[in-house]
């Protein structure tokens, strides 16, 4: 019979390095008005033998995001309108194998602007009769609004305020109705209008004689 020769058997060990990560987003900025990013990710490792590289692994990454306003589907990340001024961001995380990578999107918030003013100003003053009487004032009070370079301008709420009690009323197209001063003294009292959003405010200062005879009851 044939005799064979004597055969050495060489194990092979298998080992890895450890997991790369890498992620990318397009676009890395989104719209004000919403919109979508597209995230590229991926994960590998080399693989080697009794220490000799042989070739590549790769790996299944999962994606996380550290804002709930950015929500993740699949390998998109979808943002709704940002209704603020601020801009906001989130890490969208690539994960694998305990090994992570982030990449940073950000939106931007709208810009809002204001005009309030009264008469073209920011005060005017009114002098009354005794009798009291009306006045009309110009009130502009306006906010606009820009998204992604585009522009809408709607009016803005104002309130109003006396410093004192009240001896009249101002309505929202701004005619100021003054009632009779019962007294025998000047009075005067300063209306503050402030407008919702920015804080702005205007006034209207306020003079009314004073009556001249006190009526006497029987």
């Amino acid at each position: 019979f044939k005799v064979l020769s004597d055969r050495t058997l060489v194990p092979k060990y298998r080992n890895y390095s450890s997991w790369t990560v890498n992620i990318s987003a397009n676009p890395t900025q989104i719209k004000t008005a919403g919109g979508s990013s597209a995230i590229t990710a991926s994960a590998v490792r080399n693989v080697y033998i009794n220490g000799e590289l042989q070739g590549t692994a790769t790996g299944t990454v999962s994606l996380s995001s550290d804002n709930p306003a950015f929500v993740i589907t699949g390998t998109t990340v979808r943002v709704s309108e940002n209704t603020t001024t601020s801009t906001r961001s989130a890490n969208i995380t690539a994960s694998c194998g305990g090994v992570t990578n982030s990449v940073t999107l950000t939106q931007p918030g709208r810009k809002e602007t204001y005009v309030f003013t009264i008469d073209g100003g920011t005060s005017v003053n009114g002098t009354f009769e005794s009798s009291g009487g009306t006045a009309k004032y110009t009130i502009v009070s306006q906010k606009t609004i820009v998204i992604d370079g585009n522009s809408t301008t709607v009016q803005a709420n104002w309130s109003s305020s006396w410093n004192t009690s009240s001896f009249g009323s101002l309505g929202n197209d701004g005619t100021l109705i003054i009632v009779d001063n019962p007294n025998t003294t000047q009075r005067a009292a300063i209306i503050t209008l402030t407008q919702e959003g920015s804080g702005k405010q205007v006034t209207i200062t306020v003079r009314q004689k004073k009556k001249n005879s006190v009526d006497i009851e029987d």
